[in-house]
């Protein structure tokens, strides 16, 4: 074993050797032999001097030769290899023992970078190292140390062996002691279970009963240690917690140091400039910076909670709305898709501060002259609240855009606090945000902000009456869809006059167009034509010329669903009774006058309505004449014996009416007659008898 070991170890260090020495003549070569051709004898030798030193091979001296032996450069104390001539041309790699050391020989040719030979014999040339030799006689002894610990462990082997038969009573009864000592310390499940010499069998008999009967009464104390070591855990495990809090709060406070010197130099720069602002801009501008550290700190992150969207806009509009109005830039607020129908479960604070955000970063738009807010919910299968600001004039600026975009508030100034604020709630509420801006033409931002949703009583009017001649009509009428059962919309003063005529709304809502008709809306309101509660609203510039005319009030403010809390509930519509005993006229008269601003009841016979009518008391009455049990003409005779039902008005309702049989209905108490079938000119004729009763109940208020 020692002389295989020997000499594989002699073997694998002579190859490793070896290899080591052709790969840094390799290194040489490529070296030296840029060099060569330069003929640069001292540049060549510098450079065997420092690759010599720099080698981890033990080299004792380098020098090149050509092939008649003559020197080309060489290290120092390269006295050595003088002596020494090669029997034949060096043309391959080379190694040999010369005395104690290695001789390489290594040809230096171009050949790694150039695959020509060269041009002639005397460009040839060959390299001489001359490295220790490293191998030692302590090498044989590896071998020997060996062979001498594998029988020194044969030995200790065969010792323990021996050794172990004749202490093995001896093991027996140390570990009967051992048991014992246990026992007396009060551990548990001290069992001897091993095979002893048959003079201890009695004894561990005893032992083993004996530590039975303890462990019985040594579980409970067990359990107890057991509780106690699980309370030190929890305690140890919450003093980890306090002091993973206590790292939490120092990286906040480094956080919060950071961001309160940031903003303080956003503040000392708005200083520079606050002899420029005037006080509502200084305020603004503040107001801004305030929001923007609340959110990056978290402060304003309130807790989400259901809320009524239409309210929290009309207070973030609130907020600007002072502002626009200096800058005579003119709001329009489109609330639709149900949005009054729901509460939304979002954290309020923040989103004030996004709409308020969103506004004033629109409005800081170059020549920008209107807004328009719109807010919606969309989404499948994630309800989004979506919130979108178009704005006119030139566009938002591209390095708006570009922050927007880069979600990184450090590069923010003084006056773009807003920008801030719009990351800031974007990040925290897990929002989309797209912006779309074209120079002169506008720009639009929209975020979407997943909600859930609540379904709330939205319904307060059952009709309206809207004017407006703007683009935005079809929006407003689907926005007040959700608090009215019916939205009557018109774009012209002649039909706002005509259906102001035909019924009395519960609530008109007029949108003034440019006062370019000033006399006729005069004349509109010196007729009395629009009855009940009324709200203007005009452009911030014409609201002064719109205030001077109408002698009315003006709202300078866009308009928000919540300005319709504010206002009493629906007055009360006039309650209409159809008697017919046919079930198809029943029906088509149900259809006509769904949308219409009357409250209907029906009966299918005579003693159906006068039952009815006693029970209450019904604004006008439109009665069939041929009903199955009694004739209309008995019943309407019936009615104006009644209390309440002498001057109600009573339509008779029939397919065909002479000129006599008009007289017999009117000497029975019948104030108009109806042909059938039902079509809608003779629609207006009942809702002039409804609305015409409407104003009589309120003069007589």
């Amino acid at each position: 074993m020692a002389l295989f070991t020997g000499c594989w170890h002699y073997y694998d260090r002579t190859t490793q050797q070896q290899a080591q020495l052709q790969q840094f003549a390799g290194t040489v070569q490529l070296g030296v032999v840029p060099l060569l051709k330069n003929r640069d004898q001292a540049l060549v030798q510098a450079q065997l001097n420092h690759l010599r030193y720099v080698s981890a091979l033990p080299i004792t001296a380098m020098a090149i030769y050509d092939q008649q032996h003559r020197l080309l450069a060489a290290t120092d104390s390269a006295d050595t290899l003088f002596s020494f001539k090669p029997e034949q041309a060096v043309t391959a790699f080379a190694i040999q023992r010369y005395g104690q050391q290695w001789l390489v020989q290594q040809p230096l040719t171009d050949s790694l970078s150039n695959k020509q030979p060269p041009a002639s014999e005397q460009e040839r040339a060959y390299l001489l190292l001359l490295v220790a030799y490293q191998l030692s006689y302590t090498d044989w002894l590896i071998p020997l140390l060996i062979v001498g610990f594998i029988g020194l462990m044969v030995l200790k082997a065969l010792h323990n062996t021996l050794q172990q038969a004749a202490s093995r009573q001896h093991t027996d009864v140390s570990l009967l002691t051992h048991k014992l000592s246990q026992l007396r310390q009060g551990q548990l499940g001290i069992r001897i279970d091993e095979e002893l010499v048959p003079e201890l069998s009695p004894l561990k008999q005893a032992l083993n009963e004996f530590a039975v009967q303890y462990d019985s009464s040594g579980l409970q104390a067990k359990a107890e240690l057991k509780q106690m070591a699980l309370r030190c855990t929890q305690e140890e495990s919450r003093r980890q917690q306090l002091q993973q809090q206590l790292t939490d709060l120092q990286q906040d406070r480094q956080r919060l140091q950071q961001l309160l010197k940031l903003r303080l130099t956003n503040l000392r720069q708005l200083s520079q400039h606050s002899a420029d602002m005037e006080a509502e801009q200084l305020q603004s501008a503040l107001t801004g910076l305030t929001n923007l550290l609340c959110l990056e700190h978290n402060i304003a992150c309130d807790e989400a909670k259901p809320l009524q969207l239409t309210k929290l806009v009309a207070a973030a509009v609130a907020t600007v709305q002072h502002r626009l109005v200096a800058q005579r830039i003119d709001l329009q607020i489109i609330e639709s898709d149900g949005l009054a129908a729901h509460q939304i479960e979002l954290a309020e604070t923040q989103l004030h501060m996004l709409l308020v955000a969103l506004l004033q970063l629109t409005a800081r738009v170059s020549a920008a002259s209107e807004l328009v807010l719109r807010l919606g919910l969309g989404g499948d299968a994630q309800a989004m609240l979506q919130i979108s600001v178009t704005c006119n004039g030139n566009g938002i600026p591209a390095r708006v855009v570009q922050l927007l975009n880069a979600a990184d508030v450090k590069p923010l100034q003084w006056h773009e606090a807003d920008i801030g604020c719009i990351i800031a709630v974007r990040q925290q509420c897990a929002a989309s945000m797209s912006v779309q801006s074209l120079e002169g033409l506008g720009s639009t931002l929209t975020l979407e902000l997943p909600v859930n949703l609540t379904e709330v009583a939205s319904r307060q009017f059952q009709h309206l009456l809207l004017f407006d001649n703007s683009a935005l009509l079809p929006e407003r009428v689907h926005s007040l869809n959700t608090v009215a059962q019916n939205v009557v919309s018109c774009a012209d003063i002649a039909e706002l006059r005509r259906k102001s005529k035909q019924h009395n709304y519960d609530l008109t809502l007029i949108f003034l167009p440019e006062p370019a008709e000033l006399l006729q809306w005069q004349q509109l309101l010196a007729d009395s034509v629009v009855n009940g509660p009324c709200l203007f609203y005009a452009r911030v510039a014409e609201q002064g010329i719109w205030q001077e005319t109408l002698k009315q009030t003006i709202q300078p403010a866009a308009f928000c669903l919540q300005h319709l809390a504010a206002l009493d509930r629906q007055s009360e519509l006039p309650q209409l009774l159809v008697v017919d005993d046919n079930p198809t006229n029943l029906a088509f008269v149900r259809v006509l006058l769904q949308s219409q601003p009357v409250r209907l009841v029906t009966a299918a016979s005579g003693n159906d309505a006068l039952q009815l009518c006693r029970q209450q008391r019904f604004d006008i009455v439109l009665l069939d004449i041929q009903l199955p049990d009694i004739s209309g003409i008995d019943v309407a005779m019936q009615l104006r014996q009644l209390p309440g039902y002498q001057q109600l008005p009573i339509l008779a309702f029939t397919a065909h009416a002479l000129e006599q049989e008009i007289a017999t209905f009117k000497h029975a108490g019948m104030n108009d007659v109806i042909l059938k079938p039902l079509d809608a000119t003779k629609l207006e004729q009942i809702m002039y008898w409804c609305s015409k009763v409407k104003l009589d109940n309120v003069s007589q208020e």
